[in-house]
This record gives C-alpha cells, structure tokens and sequence, in this order.
C-alpha cells in the first residue's frame, strides 16, 4: 500500500521588494541621478543580480558628472530667459531611467509580481528622493567651492 502526500507546497512569494517604473520616474526628478541609482540598483538587488548592482552605480556617478558639467556649461540667464529650460535637464534624465527601467527591468519585476512580490511605498520614494536631493546639492556645492578657490575669476 502506497500513501500519497496529499499537502500541496505552495509557491515561494519574494520576500524583497521593489520600486516600479512611475516610481524611479518621479523619484528620480525630486531626487536627481543619485536617487535614480538607488531605485535601479536596490531593484537589481532585489532580483540577485550583484554584478548589475556595481555597473548601476558607476553608470550614475558618470552619468552624475555628465549631468552637471552641462548644467555648469550652460549659461547663467538659460534658466531664466527659458523658463522650460530649468525643468528640461531633470524631465531628460527622468525619463531616462523610466526607458532603462522598464527596458532592463520590467521583465523581472514582471515575474516578481506573478510570484507575488510587492513594491516599497511611495512614502519610501520620496524620503529617498529627499535624500539624493540634500547629496546631490551637497556634491555641486563642494565642487563650486573648489572650482572658485582655484579659479577665482571664474564666472559661475
């Protein structure tokens, strides 16, 4: 007589969580590229993809660098004669990691959800957008400082 194991195993729901596309989008315009870097690589992070996790993060500070010598290149009354042209560089760079994220990641954020995984709150988001904001605006004035005390005649 053979018994059979009449218990069902039900399915592993993921434990971590993520953030989706919108909200890398919005977090990443309050918060600047740092924060995008955080959404993008807390996700591939969350998935086990260590390796991403480091190229993620040497991508943002490039990119990070890249965003802020044109935003220093550019000329002091751009922004007000434009109006538009102060919301055009953070819209870009918003929208950019919108496209890498749901290009890179939206298959697996896809599985994580039909596994039952779930996504942080927006309260999260924007405490961490907060953050990137005060490290974003903490780097540009160190880097301002040096630029003025070894190029006083600058013209920033």
């Amino acid at each position: 007589m053979t018994t059979e194991d009449t218990t069902e195993i039900s399915p592993l729901i993921p434990e971590k969580k993520y953030y989706t596309p919108k909200m890398i989008q919005i977090g990443t315009f309050l918060g600047g590229p740092i924060a995008a870097g955080y959404f993008i690589s807390n996700n591939y992070k969350a998935f086990s993809k260590a390796k991403k996790v480091r190229l993620v993060w040497l991508y943002t500070i490039i990119a990070s660098f890249i965003i802020f010598g044109v935003v220093l290149i550019l000329p002091a009354d751009a922004a007000t004669n434009r109006g538009s042209l102060k919301y055009l560089v953070p819209l870009l760079y918003s929208w950019a990691a919108f496209s890498l994220v749901k290009y890179l990641q939206e298959g697996l954020i896809n599985e994580h959800v039909a596994s039952g995984g779930t996504n942080y709150g927006w309260g999260r988001v924007i405490l961490i957008s907060i953050i990137g904001c005060a490290i974003t605006f903490a780097a540009l004035f160190i880097v301002l400082f040096v630029l003025l005390t070894l190029f006083p005649s600058l013209d920033i």
